[in-house]
């Protein structure tokens, strides 16, 4: 019999200006999460829809308030933990920063950039399964609009 298993839900957003997306690097007590880049976003609270967390994770760790948010699609990831197996649903979405004067909330990222496509690629120490997310998800409808 393996771990036990458990399932989380969480909405991020791929925030955009003027041709480039927002990535952080996220500060944890868990040693695989801690530094690793990623796009700002986290847990839905009871009740809330994914829109307003993504709305509320957005402006919470970085200052931004976001335009309109598009849902590009939802991504699993499943992460093994010392204690358990964890299931992630992942509602990702696309929105414009309506600035770009970023104000880190300094307990879940400790910096951040601006980045391309191409940039985000190069990047080293993704946080696991955003490379995936991002190529599965984001990537093609870049492209498309290219």
């Amino acid at each position: 019999m393996g771990l036990p298993h458990k399932q989380i839900f969480v909405a991020v957003g791929i925030i955009e200006y003027e041709g480039r997306f927002l990535i952080v690097r996220r500060v944890s007590n868990e040693s695989s999460w801690h530094h690793r880049w990623n796009v700002p976003g986290g847990k839905a609270s009871p009740g809330e829809s994914p829109e307003e967390t993504v709305r509320r994770e957005v402006l919470e760790e970085t200052g931004l308030e976001i335009g309109t948010p598009e849902l590009l699609g939802i991504y699993t990831h499943h992460w093994q933990l010392p204690e358990h197996t964890q299931q992630t649903f992942i509602a990702a979405y696309r929105a414009p920063a309506l600035h770009d004067r970023i104000l880190l909330n300094k307990t879940e990222n400790d910096t951040h950039r601006w980045v391309t496509l191409d940039e985000f690629y190069a990047v080293e120490c993704h946080l696991d399964g955003t490379i995936e997310m991002i190529k599965m998800l984001y990537a093609p409808r870049l492209r498309a609009c290219l």
